[in-house]
């Protein structure tokens, strides 16, 4: 009994060894810690909008159905490098080699077929307005494929899909390039970015269609991942903040409208709790209802997974209230006063964004990422932003991985975290959006 029984043990260590291989065995050696938080995440305990604001919904919407202003002379005025530049950008080289979810590197034929199938030469093609039937990926290359660089480096591998651009809710306004040499993919023009997105995920519109939206009036969605349904109650998809959607009536507990499905075009209801004529009004109870059900959802790099990265997060909520921000951190310190706070100390930072920033009003920007302002909570300057982590004295990282409300010191206490990496000490812009 006793050989049997060191057999059987045998048999499965060596079962159980083989289920693990090298870049497994690397990937859970890699060098994370999760970061405590330091405040209750819940958006009671944000400071109150003292001076409710409405913004004018015009220059919001002018800007959001700018891809739809289209003729042959005025063309979208970017060259089909400028615009396709993710295919150049990412595929194998000497000194940096991607890798597919197994922890396989993929060949360069991978890229080869990608870079065929993306048919280049038919850019411009079309420009055709359309729309988004549902929820779906903007991808920096024609596949649902992910690439990751190696899996051993925190920083990398999961969530870091270097082919996902962003997530689009339904009924997002777009403009068609051209298609894929496969036709599962359309090439498209957003209000912020260029991207691939699947075929069957948008519809062509009539000028009559585009007309129909253009001149309707809308709702936004204070709750999100919100069931959306249809007079019969049949649920035709889950609707995120920062949707718009054609509202044509209301009563005392309903909006009624229309929206584009795959389907065909739904007539839908949306509960009065749950949404709200668009632009919202910021005041403090919509901020906190949209703040409130994002707050933990996982940090998502490009919209992985469905989730939003730091911009998308800030771009999202922002929509709500009829303020419109690019789609990447860089870009949404544009067209806004700022203040640069590169050249001030630790402490110079924190009185200029007290004396200068209204909560939920403002941005903060760092290099590579970029934070909604939130005042002041237990006498520190506040924020919240989607975020990963910190990196650490041994390159790894420090993980925060979700929306979350923090300060700007955060893992000042942390032996692990060098205080130049704090988001204090790499803040280098304020952004009034007020």
């Amino acid at each position: 009994m006793i050989i049997l029984r060191n057999i059987l043990s045998l048999i499965l260590i060596v079962f159980f060894s083989g289920c693990v291989t090298k870049n497994e065995t690397i990937n859970q050696n890699q060098k994370y810690e999760i970061l405590k938080l330091e405040f209750p995440q819940n958006s009671k305990i944000l400071p109150k909008v003292k001076n409710p604001k409405l913004f004018d919904r015009y220059l919001f919407l002018e800007r959001f159905f700018r891809v739809w202003d289209f003729s042959q002379e005025n063309r979208p005025k970017i060259s089909k490098k400028e615009a396709l530049w993710a295919l150049n950008i990412y595929k194998n080289t000497k000194n940096k080699k991607y890798y597919s979810p197994s922890r396989r590197i993929y060949d360069d034929k991978f890229f080869d077929k990608i870079y065929e199938n993306a048919n280049t030469d038919k850019f411009g093609e079309l420009f055709f307005p359309a729309i988004t039937l549902k929820n779906t990926f903007l991808r920096n290359a024609p596949t649902n494929e992910p690439i990751f660089i190696s899996f051993q480096d925190a920083g990398e591998g999961y969530p870091f899909d270097y082919f996902a651009n962003s997530t689009l809710g339904v009924n997002y306004p777009v403009l068609i390039s051209h298609f894929s040499k496969n036709r599962d993919f359309v090439f498209v023009q957003t209000d912020s970015a260029w991207g691939w997105i699947d075929a069957r995920d948008v519809k062509i519109l009539s000028q009559y269609e585009v007309d129909l939206i253009k001149n309707s009036k809308f709702i936004t969605i204070l709750e999100d991942k919100l069931p959306l349904f249809n007079l019969n109650n049949k649920f035709l998809l889950n609707v995120r903040v920062g949707t718009l959607l054609m509202v044509h009536r209301y009563d005392d507990k309903y909006y009624y409208g229309k929206i584009f499905t795959k389907y065909g075009l739904e007539n839908y209801k949306i509960s009065k709790k749950s949404a709200t004529e668009f632009p919202a009004v910021l005041n403090d109870e919509n901020v906190k209802k949209v703040i409130n059900g994002i707050l933990g959802e996982p940090y998502g790099w490009g919209g992985f997974g469905y989730y939003r990265d730091c911009s998308l997060f800030t771009k999202d909520v922002m929509a709500a209230f009829g303020v419109w921000l690019g789609r990447n951190s860089k870009a949404q310190t544009v067209g806004h006063k700022s203040i640069d706070l590169s050249f001030l100390s630790s402490d110079e930072k924190l009185e200029t964004i007290k004396q200068n920033a209204t909560p939920y009003l403002a941005l903060i920007y760092m290099p590579g990422h970029i934070m909604l302002y939130s005042g002041i909570i237990n006498g520190e300057v506040s924020v919240i932003h989607n975020v990963w982590g910190l990196r650490t004295v041994d390159n790894g990282r420090a993980l925060i991985g979700q929306t979350a409300i923090t300060s700007l010191k955060i893992g000042q206490n942390n032996p692990n975290i060098i205080q130049s990496n704090l988001f204090l000490n790499k803040i280098t812009k304020l952004i009034l959006l007020d």
